[in-house]
């Protein structure tokens, strides 16, 4: 009977598995692009963040890199890189090399589908769901979508042992920068297990993203390209302005 349960749990969890593959969003229209922007914290403007994809034989990586300006980096050094690798559409690694001020720090993420489990460099592991993506991955399959005024959107995100449910509703507003029709999201953030405290220390960006009662603002202008990314505190808004 056990042999038959773990046989029938198996098979549904394979049976899931195949079902988000075939539903996980095609990217591969973003090769190419590379995308640069202005980083404001507080209201400086204190780094430049580029975004560009990275594709081999069967995975693909989203890239996010942010490196201070250089009178910045007197004072607070920023050289940070995190990546989200997607295999079918699916998030199955994050990796970041953290070069700050006050932390450097190499992480990398396994996530197991079928055990529903993820493992931080060999030693730390959390549950997830099946859904579940990476910052990276969800604004990328945002991207994908066809967005209609009203549109209700949900996610859950990793954000490194965290699960994180996201919920927006899409709005129609003019793109700060060209000044033409865009969708907006504001993301508000609900546990979607329960948070535990990590066993690491994280860096500037990634503490800023995530946290109960936190928001995530997207601005998706021509292209589906995100002019404006605005996430953390009112008063430790970290602000994403697209150059080009």
């Amino acid at each position: 009977m056990n042999e038959s349960r773990r046989t029938f749990h198996t098979a549904m969890s394979l049976i899931l598995v195949l079902m988000l593959s075939s539903a996980a969003s095609d990217i591969s229209m973003f090769r190419g692009e590379r995308l640069e922007f202005d980083l404001f914290y507080k209201g400086v403007r204190t780094a430049t963040a580029r975004m560009w994809l990275e594709a081999g034989d069967s995975r693909t990586t989203i890239v996010w890199s942010v490196e201070s300006r250089p009178l910045v980096t007197l004072l607070f050094k920023i050289d940070n890189r995190y990546e989200a690798v997607l295999e079918g559409g699916m998030l199955v690694q994050a990796n970041k090399v953290i070069d700050q001020k006050n932390i450097q720090q190499q992480l990398t993420i396994d996530y197991d589908r079928e055990s529903l489990q993820a493992r931080a460099n060999a030693n730390h592991t959390w549950p997830i769901l099946h859904d579940c993506h990476h910052i990276l991955s969800m604004l990328y399959d945002l991207r994908t979508r066809s967005l209609t005024t009203g549109d209700s959107v949900h996610y859950v995100v990793d954000v490194e042992g965290q699960l994180w449910r996201l919920s927006g509703r899409v709005e129609s507003n003019r793109d700060h920068t060209d000044n033409i029709a865009a969708h907006e999201i504001e993301f508000h953030f609900s546990p979607a297990l329960q948070i535990r405290e990590r066993p690491w220390k994280t860096d500037l960006l990634t503490n800023r993203l995530a946290r109960e009662h936190a928001t995530l603002f997207i601005q998706l202008g021509i292209r589906q390209q995100p002019s404006l990314i605005r996430f953390g505190g009112d008063k430790t808004a970290v602000e994403m302005r697209l150059v080009k």
